[in-house]
């Protein structure tokens, strides 16, 4: 029987967001194991992606990860998958043409060379989101997924420009700098109203889902972080 700590496993996007999120994350979780497993790109928006295999890619990750780690399936608590928005929800009249502009995310639209190119990844991108919103297991396990919004740069650097790998891995070394020694500090940012999105893990999906509000600085990974402490008080 294995003896290891229940695993809480994330899902995220890239090392930027383990290199931000994994110093802090475990000192918050206290009894609980949180570990990583990166899928190198945005799930929801590969080629190879459908609503027909999503949920078995996920799954295979799950089973990717035990493999490596050594870890069996009863070692895993949860999966928490936790995904950029990049603003996939917005009216498609909020899509403008520019010439200029490979892709350009503000505020309130987003502007682009191809705008149909865009609305057609925004379409698949809300379709294969509203599927994993509503699915309650993934590998047998509860699973839960959770946004950053536009993504994670726009949330914990308040930074909406377009940035080089190496300038996202500067800023991700800086914030895992800055809170790893302080966990209490990264729950109230985390949580400050200006970007945490109050309500149940779905009425944040809701509120995120509609006009343009997923090209605004929001999170919704506070309401994960605040159920798993509350599991241990």
């Amino acid at each position: 029987m294995s003896k290891t700590k229940k695993v809480i496993l994330l899902i995220v996007e890239g090392i930027v967001d383990q290199v931000s999120l994994e110093p802090v994350l475990p000192k918050l979780v206290v009894g609980r194991s949180v570990r990583f497993v990166i899928t190198r790109g945005d799930i929801t928006t590969d080629k190879t992606v459908t609503t027909q295999n999503i949920k078995r890619k996920l799954s295979n990750i799950v089973s990717s990860f035990l493999n490596s780690s050594r870890l069996i399936p009863s070692d895993i608590l949860q999966v928490i998958h936790i995904v950029d928005t990049d603003g996939a929800f917005v009216p498609d009249d909020c899509i403008v043409a520019n010439p200029n502009e490979k892709l350009l995310y503000l505020s309130d639209r987003i502007e682009t060379q191809n705008t149909q190119g865009i609305i057609d990844r925004n379409e698949k991108k809300t379709r294969l989101l509203n599927m994993l919103i509503s699915t309650p297991k993934i590998f047998n396990k509860q699973y839960d997924v959770y946004f950053f919004s536009r993504n994670i740069e726009h949330v914990l650097h308040d930074n909406d420009k377009e940035l080089t790998s190496e300038e996202k891995m500067e800023l991700a070394n800086k914030f895992a700098d800055l809170y790893h020694d302080t966990p209490s500090e990264f729950l109230s940012f985390i949580s400050d109203p200006l970007i945490a999105v109050q309500g149940t893990k779905i009425e944040t999906w809701d509120f995120i889902r509609q006009d343009t509000n997923s090209l605004k600085r929001y999170s919704n990974i506070h309401v994960f972080i605040e159920e798993l402490i509350a599991r241990r008080l």
